[in-house]
């Protein structure tokens, strides 16, 4: 049976639709990531060292761990108030444990007296505050990118050592 215009017109059709297709599903996977925006206050000493922004999901929720977090974004505070937008978050939920990581060394530093109370500034999405042994509990934290941006609240840094 020879391979006639009625057969060619059905291949192009099927390899058109399959490349519209897979342009689509490229499509579809790029709009479910969002971008967060939020703002961090109450930072003191602004111009020493880095704010550690920790992304967490919640089988690994340990905000004074920044080796467990999904994603990590170093920034360089300025002031004592600052804007930070984090793209291309997957759509999820998740939760924010920020350390101000005075002295650079890329993790939370601890006082020896009481034992594991931070020596750094923290914070946490929903200013989720922990308990007097540990970290905020991951339903206060908690938050869900379900679009292209989502503003989340303020978060207040803490001083706990003072």
């Amino acid at each position: 049976m020879p391979f006639d215009i009625k057969h060619w017109l059905i291949y192009l059709f099927i390899l058109s639709a399959t490349a519209s297709f897979a342009k689509q599903s490229s499509k579809e996977k790029l709009s479910k990531h969002g971008n967060l925006t939020f703002k961090i206050v109450n930072i003191q000493n602004p111009k020493k060292g880095f704010m550690l922004i920790l992304i967490y999901k919640k089988e690994n929720w340990a905000p004074d761990k920044p080796e467990k977090a999904f994603k990590i974004v170093k920034v360089r505070t300025k002031s004592s108030i600052q804007e930070v937008t984090i793209n291309d978050i997957p759509f999820g939920t998740y939760a924010i444990g920020l350390i101000h990581d005075i002295n650079s060394n890329n993790k939370l530093d601890t006082r020896w007296f009481p034992p594991g109370m931070p020596s750094e500034d923290v914070g946490a999405s929903n200013n989720a505050e922990g308990g007097p042994f540990g970290a905020p509990p991951w339903e206060k934290a908690k938050f869900t990118v379900d679009k292209k941006e989502v503003l989340l609240r303020t978060i207040k840094m803490a001083h706990l050592y003072k």
